[in-house]
């Protein structure tokens, strides 16, 4: 059987049912899939992005914090002109003399929440893992993101309907419209 041999709505109830008799190679066909739409790299490159800016956003403001503090037990005094490295992270900081322990209760509460990020990276570094050793179809997640697919594709204009519609053409299409992403990304 080839991916020509099954329709969209077909692969979509197999994989929600996991009921796969009559059905000839069905690990085969998925993996067919997996390679020709590219959605594998897609998912891991995800991951690792979100994974790699969650990495620079804590060191960043760790590194603003660090300063900030030595710079005030050094000059009884904040330095300003580092604000606006966290202002790209949406982390808004003032200094008001008058009142400098607020200064440093701001930043041991932002040192506080920022910890929050560290869970975060666990629970991506862990599902990045889960995709490599497991496979996209059982990261828990395939059956959503073939919906949520063919809903971007449709509206983007192409046609993709469940029962006509075969998997080497959704997975073509998924490979255009991703490329033709990524370029409009790097024009950016």
């Amino acid at each position: 059987m080839n991916l020509s041999d099954i329709t969209v709505g077909q692969f979509r109830k197999y994989l929600q049912t996991g009921d796969t008799q009559g059905l000839s190679g069905w690990e085969d066909l998925f993996l067919m899939f997996i390679d020709k739409s590219g959605i594998g790299q897609t998912q891991e490159y995800e991951l690792m992005m979100a994974i790699h800016n969650l990495n620079v956003r804590m060191v960043s403001v760790n590194a603003f914090i660090d300063l900030q503090k030595e710079w005030f037990l050094n000059f009884e005094e904040a330095f300003e002109p580092a604000f606006k490295d966290l202002a790209k992270f949406g982390i808004k900081i003032t200094y008001d003399p008058a009142e400098p322990r607020k200064f440093i209760q701001r930043l041991e509460l932002i040192e506080s929440s920022e910890k929050r990020n560290v869970a975060e990276i666990d629970s991506l570094t862990k599902e990045l893992q889960d995709l490599r050793s497991k496979g996209v179809k059982n990261s828990g997640k395939f059956v959503d993101l073939l919906l949520r697919l063919i809903v971007t594709l449709n509206k983007e204009g192409y046609r993709i309907e469940k029962d006509v519609t075969d998997m080497e053409e959704f997975a073509l299409m998924i490979k255009q419209h991703n490329e033709a992403m990524n370029l409009l990304r790097e024009r950016k």
